[in-house]
């Protein structure tokens, strides 16, 4: 096969043009980070909310595809604020100790916007490349996952 053939597959498995995820990524961990940062944008672009609730909602969003740990969600909320992406204030309670508020800025809904680009060109390329995988394999692709036994759920962790 030509280099102009092997691009030419490539580019219509990729959607073809140069467009770039809005932070790049690499490797699980990163994937992962990029999973828990758009889930904790979409809860915060639907009003401000506090760590514990977004804790639970990022798991509920992306939890069969990552581990989501309290740390890890509260280090990428930092992270976000330190980019001007999420502002937090601290609420006063009637009882108990005062809780961290966080609430999303321009900033971070023009981030989830890219986000939400990136992500609908990586499902039409990975569609497409799943699509082709199957079509390679034919009747073979369930035959060979099923007598390997391969469990995918957690695929990320």
């Amino acid at each position: 096969m030509s280099e102009d053939e092997k691009r030419g597959r490539t580019q219509k498995a990729s959607g073809g043009d140069d467009w770039v995820c809005p932070r790049a990524i690499g490797g699980r961990g990163r994937l992962r980070r990029s999973l828990m940062e758009t889930a904790l944008l979409i809860c915060l672009a639907q009003g401000p909310a506090h760590g514990y609730l977004l804790i639970e909602l990022v798991n509920d969003m992306v939890g069969s595809q990552t581990r989501v740990d309290p740390g890890s969600v509260y280090r990428v909320l930092r992270a976000l604020e330190e980019a001007g992406s999420v502002v937090s204030t601290w609420e006063e309670q009637t009882s108990g100790p005062s809780r961290r508020t966080y609430d999303i800025t321009e900033r971070g809904r023009f981030l989830l916007a890219q986000w939400a680009e990136f992500l609908e060109r990586r499902v039409h390329a990975l569609t497409t490349l799943a699509e082709m995988a199957r079509s390679a394999l034919g009747d073979d692709a369930e035959r060979l996952l099923q007598n390997a036994g391969v469990d995918l759920d957690g695929a990320f962790d």
